[in-house]
């Protein structure tokens, strides 16, 4: 999508069907490369952000060298905000105990009443801290989705990241394990009767999770590393009573 858009659009000139031309291509390449293609009304939105995104770029080009420099100070006087809150620390306070691990629903429950906030909001946060564990990574980020940028409805962000946290970690040799992912989701999308995401969104999903994971992982084994290279720095000539002996 963003490459038909950045890159073929561009070089079209002047078309006498603008988005009917555009989805043609777009479904094309999805066909080559064997996914579901976007609607038309999912194109005509990306293609409406893109120019918006791109219109908005042209006007900060144009200010003036002065405007420009009072928006710099601002950015900078901003960037301070992003500094965790007792809040935040008290959320890391409660995840972190909880490990890399599944999370049943029982935990998140009672870390849920230990917050104050449903156990659904538990898994989310928990997911944005094992990503980046550091209480700013749990700074609340602001309202709305950015130019260019996918969002799926929070109901169906949460039964994504229910499955990927307690259902898939529970089910073990799985022949077609994407297949499976995505008939899990959609399973539980139509009794929640919200839209499913489709499969390359789930795929995309899943291999953040796999990272964030590999990640956790990463660190956990450098902490334990170090914690055991102190350990076992201790000066064995005053631990050893043999030592200097006469």
């Amino acid at each position: 999508m963003s490459e038909v858009l950045t890159d073929w659009r561009p070089r079209q000139g002047r078309l006498a069907h603008p988005l009917l031309d555009l989805c043609a291509e777009i479904q094309k390449r999805c066909a080559g490369a064997s996914v579901n293609p976007l609607s038309r009304a999912t194109i005509s939105r990306r293609w409406a952000a893109h120019r918006k995104a791109e219109a908005a770029s042209s006007a900060r080009v144009k200010r003036p060298l002065r405007q420009s420099s009072r928006l710099c100070k601002t950015t900078v006087l901003n960037s301070t905000v992003g500094i965790a809150t007792e809040r935040e620390r008290e959320i890391v306070k409660v995840l972190r105990p909880l490990g890399i691990g599944p999370l049943s629903r029982q935990q998140a429950k009672k870390a849920g009443e230990l917050l104050g906030i449903h156990w659904s909001t538990v898994y989310r946060l928990r997911r944005r801290f094992l990503a980046d564990p550091v209480a700013s990574a749990l700074i609340p980020h602001d309202r709305g989705p950015k130019v260019g940028s996918s969002r799926l409805a929070e109901t169906v962000e949460e039964i994504v990241s229910e499955v990927l946290t307690d259902w898939l970690p529970r089910q073990r040799h799985l022949a077609y394990p994407l297949l499976e992912l995505s008939v899990e989701i959609r399973k539980r999308c139509a009794g929640a009767s919200v839209n499913p995401p489709s499969r390359p969104t789930i795929s995309r999903r899943w291999a953040a999770r796999r990272k964030a994971e590999a990640q956790s992982s990463a660190r956990v084994r450098v902490r334990r590393r170090v914690t055991e290279s102190k350990a076992g720095g201790i000066d064995h000539g005053l631990a050893d009573p043999c030592v200097g002996a006469v």
